[in-house]
């Protein structure tokens, strides 16, 4: 028996009513899977408890809002990897402090760097003058994913695919001892006519849920954008793992 049960039956002979606030302690993970079914059988667009749950939420949107509530929140997220983590993190209020983002998980500064170093554009703007970066580069996309199947380490394109969701493109601007100060705003770019949309093409990695979900938070107030606002010093940005260059300057 383990420490937390024996508690409550010790402490609070009601441990029935207890027992899912002590199994969230131990797996914050199960709040988060909890969270998600109930959002898949709510949030649809067609479930007509939909927009009494927004009547009901909307006047709570004030106090989700509060940064403890958001610090616990964050707690209970801390399983999930950072691109998961921020969705989350929009669609209930923002960052627990309102302040922008200040670091970059390991995985993504090293797709960041690569997109830097490599020149990884966007293909509508003028390298001379833009800042503008993005981590998407088609083809080598496929070339990972062949490479995969052929290994079979898929670990390469899935970090890749992870730092996308985080900063799909992002801005870089040169600081004169060599590091980079990383500019971005994590948002949903609704479509035109987005009524006839069951997946917006922003979330598209997340699906019909991802959408719901956001129009759901949208609808009740909770829906805050993030930005992202990191500084790298050269001596961080130098250290920082150098990842294969694509064989290709198509992206």
């Amino acid at each position: 028996m383990d420490l937390f049960r024996l508690a409550g039956q010790t402490l609070f002979p009601q441990y029935k009513m207890l027992g899912p606030v002590l199994r969230a302690v131990q797996d914050p993970g199960s709040v988060v899977r909890a969270a998600q079914e109930a959002a898949g059988r709510i949030m649809g667009a067609k479930n007509p408890l939909r927009q009494t749950a927004v009547e009901v939420v909307s006047p709570m949107a004030s106090t989700i809002r509060r940064p403890m509530v958001k610090a616990t929140r964050d707690f209970l997220l801390s399983p999930l990897d950072p691109a998961k983590k921020t969705f989350a993190q929009v669609m209930t209020g923002g960052t627990a402090s309102g302040d922008p983002v200040r670091q970059l998980d390991t995985n993504t500064l090293e797709q960041v760097k690569r997109a830097v170093v490599g020149d990884w554009r966007p293909s509508n703007v003028n390298p001379e003058n833009s800042i503008q970066y993005n981590l998407y580069a088609r083809p080598f996309e496929k070339e990972m994913e062949r490479e995969a199947v052929y290994t079979g380490d898929y670990s390469a394109i899935e970090d890749l695919k992870t730092a996308q969701n985080t900063l799909g493109s992002f801005g870089a601007i040169r600081r004169p001892d060599g590091g980079y100060l990383i500019k971005d705003r994590w948002k949903v770019d609704e479509p035109f006519a987005e009524e006839r949309y069951e997946v917006y093409p922003d979330l598209k990695e997340g699906g019909k849920l991802a959408t719901d979900i956001y129009r759901f938070a949208r609808d009740t107030g909770l829906y805050e954008p993030i930005d992202y606002r990191v500084e790298i010093p050269y001596e961080q940005w130098s250290k920082t793992r150098d990842l294969p260059q694509p064989r290709t300057s198509r992206f």
